[in-house]
């Protein structure tokens, strides 16, 4: 499972920018798995989103680089966590 950690950007409220990943989504018909709060990095929070394939993990790493959005592999402990967020089986 590979994962999409992403800066929200400070100048926009949560609500709006959730719709514009959510449209970008939409409009390029990708699905994430999950979509969790992942910490924060200086005064940014990180969110982390999963995607099931590496072309769509791509596209959307790169239509929001401008987020600093960072692609990684999920360790197992995310992965069971991920798995579990979205009701599916923990099992590997």
């Amino acid at each position: 499972m590979l994962l999409v950690e992403i800066e929200k950007p400070a100048n926009q409220t949560l609500a709006a920018w959730f719709s514009e990943l959510r449209t970008w989504l939409d409009l390029n018909r990708c699905s994430s798995s999950t979509f969790v709060p992942a910490g924060r990095r200086i005064e940014r929070l990180i969110y982390c989103i999963s995607f099931e394939r590496a072309a769509e993990t791509h596209q959307f790493s790169t239509a929001f680089e401008r987020y600093s959005a960072t692609i990684r592999l999920a360790n197992r402990i995310e992965r069971e966590q991920l798995r579990m967020l979205a009701g599916t089986s923990a099992a590997d």
